[in-house]
């Protein structure tokens, strides 16, 4: 069975993981094809789940420019991670929070790939 666009990048996403963090995954944990479909980037973070970026538009407020989808924990030797899936707001822009904004600040983002 060939492997979707969204399912190569995922294993390719994982592979510079991998690479970046000199940490070998036992097994590259899986995930539902409609997640991955659904989602338009991977991120993985080292200190807690994603805080989602933030962008500013024409009246230099702070807003959410991605949605968090869904979040889980890698445990991988001794270390823990995030891998995170979100999808791009490009239209339905919500207000950041002062708790968005120090989150976002503290992020602390390994990888981040396009998954769609």
């Amino acid at each position: 069975m060939a492997l979707t666009t969204a399912q190569r990048k995922y294993y390719e996403a994982m592979n510079e993981f991998e690479a970046v963090t000199n940490k070998e995954l036992e097994q590259t944990p899986e995930f539902q094809q409609d997640l991955l479909n659904d989602s338009d980037y991977l991120v993985i973070t080292k200190n807690e789940a994603y805080a989602v970026a933030l962008c500013t538009l024409d009246d230099d407020k702070l807003y959410l420019d991605e949605t968090l989808v869904y979040s889980t924990r890698l445990d991988i030797e001794d270390e823990t991670y995030y891998i995170n899936f979100v999808t791009t707001n490009e239209d339905d822009f919500k207000l950041a929070t002062n708790e968005d904004k120090e989150k976002s600040d503290k992020q602390e983002v390994i990888i981040k790939s396009e998954l769609n």
